[in-house]
C-alpha cells in the first residue's frame, strides 16, 4: 500500500484536488506532519514525478536535496475536519491520551502502569482521561494493561482503514484536552481543533529493529531532529489553552496558510498522473523495440 492511501488519506486528497476516487494516484507523499529536518531516504527514491508534503518547511527541504517536483499541499486531516465542519462536542469532557505507539520495525519501552498512575495524578479539571491507541499496539494486547484499571481505550483503526480519519475525529471531538508522554501528529490535529494538547509523563524509549530512517537500537528523537527537539519543547507543560507558539507552528505543520489551493493541487495531480503513466508508456515501447531487433 502507498503512503498516500495511509489512514484513508489518499480518499481525501482526490477529494481536495477534484480527482476521481477510482483512478490511481500517481504521487509520493510523507504520512503525516513529518518532524524530520531532512528528506528521508525512502522518500528520495520515490518512483512518482511528483511528492507531496504536509509543510512547507519540508518540501524546502526536499528541494535542496531532488530536483524531482514537491510541493505543499497542507494537511488532508485538517481539510477534512473542516470541511465536514466537526466541533468539539457540546458534552465533551476530559482527556484523551495518546499511548506512544509501535511500528512494525519499531518497539517503544515504557512501563503501561506508571504511565497509567501519571495520568491518574493529572489535576481534576484533566479528568476522567481516556486512551486511544493505534492498532498495532492494541494487537498486541496492550490496551489489556489499560482496561484492566478501568480506562476506557479507543483505536481510530487499522493504518488502511479507509474511514481512519472520520473515526479519529469521532473520537477526539469528546475530549477537552489531549495529552502523550511523547509527540506525535496528534498534538497538531488537536490544537487545529481547538483542543490543548501537552506533553506528560516518563519518556518513553524507541527501539528500532529495522526501519533505514531511524537509528538502529534504542534512539531518541530529539537528538536525531532539531524541529521534532523544538516542538517537543514548546509542548511539554501542562496547560489548559493554546499559546501563541503552539498555535503558529501548528499553522505551518499543517501547511494551512501556504498550501496549494484545490486547483493548483488538481494540475499537479493531473500531471503526475500523466507524466507517471508517460514515462512508463515509453519504457515498454523501449522494451518491445529491443525486443523486435534483437529477435
Amino acid at each position: 500500500m502507498k503512503v498516500a492511501e495511509y489512514y484513508g488519506m489518499g480518499r481525501i486528497i482526490r477529494e481536495m484536488g477534484y480527482y476521481p476516487r477510482k483512478w490511481a494516484l500517481c504521487i509520493s507523499t510523507d504520512h503525516g506532519p513529518s518532524q524530520d529536518d531532512e528528506a528521508l531516504r525512502f522518500e528520495l527514491t520515490h518512483k512518482y514525478p511528483v511528492i507531496l508534503f504536509h509543510s512547507m518547511r519540508r518540501t524546502i527541504a526536499w528541494r535542496s536535496a531532488s530536483a524531482r517536483l514537491a510541493f505543499c499541499s497542507g494537511s488532508p486531516f485538517a481539510f477534512y475536519r473542516r470541511k465536514n465542519q466537526i466541533r468539539i462536542s457540546k458534552n465533551a469532557i476530559g482527556t484523551l491520551a495518546f499511548h506512544t505507539h509501535s511500528t512494525d520495525q519499531i518497539s517503544v519501552k515504557q512501563q503501561i502502569f506508571e504511565y497509567i498512575e501519571e495520568l491518574n495524578s493529572l489535576p481534576e479539571i484533566y479528568q476522567p482521561v481516556e486512551i486511544c491507541m493505534y492498532y498495532k499496539d492494541v494487537e498486541k494486547g496492550l490496551h489489556l494493561e489499560y482496561l484492566s484499571k478501568g480506562f476506557v481505550v479507543h483505536t481510530a483503526g487499522h493504518i488502511q482503514d479507509i474511514n481512519f480519519v472520520e473515526n479519529f475525529y469521532n473520537i477526539l471531538k469528546n475530549f477537552r484536552y489531549t495529552t502523550s508522554n511523547s509527540f506525535g501528529s496528534h498534538a497538531f490535529y488537536s490544537v487545529e481543533m481547538g483542543l490543548p494538547f501537552f506533553i506528560y509523563g516518563k519518556k518513553p524509549i524507541r527501539h528500532n529493529c529495522g526501519d533505514s530512517t531511524r537509528p538502529q537500537g534504542d534512539y531518541d528523537l530529539t537528538k536525531i531532529s532539531k524541529q521534532y527537539a523544538s516542538v517537543t519543547d514548546l509542548f511539554s507543560n501542562v496547560r489548559d489553552s493554546i499559546s501563541h507558539e503552539q498555535a503558529q507552528v501548528t499553522i505551518a505543520e499543517l501547511g494551512l496558510e501556504d498550501s496549494l489551493n484545490r486547483s493548483q493541487l488538481a494540475v499537479v495531480l493531473y500531471y503526475s498522473l500523466i507524466a507517471f503513466y508517460f514515462k512508463n508508456l515509453l519504457s515498454g515501447l523501449k522494451k518491445k523495440i529491443k525486443i523486435l531487433i534483437n529477435s
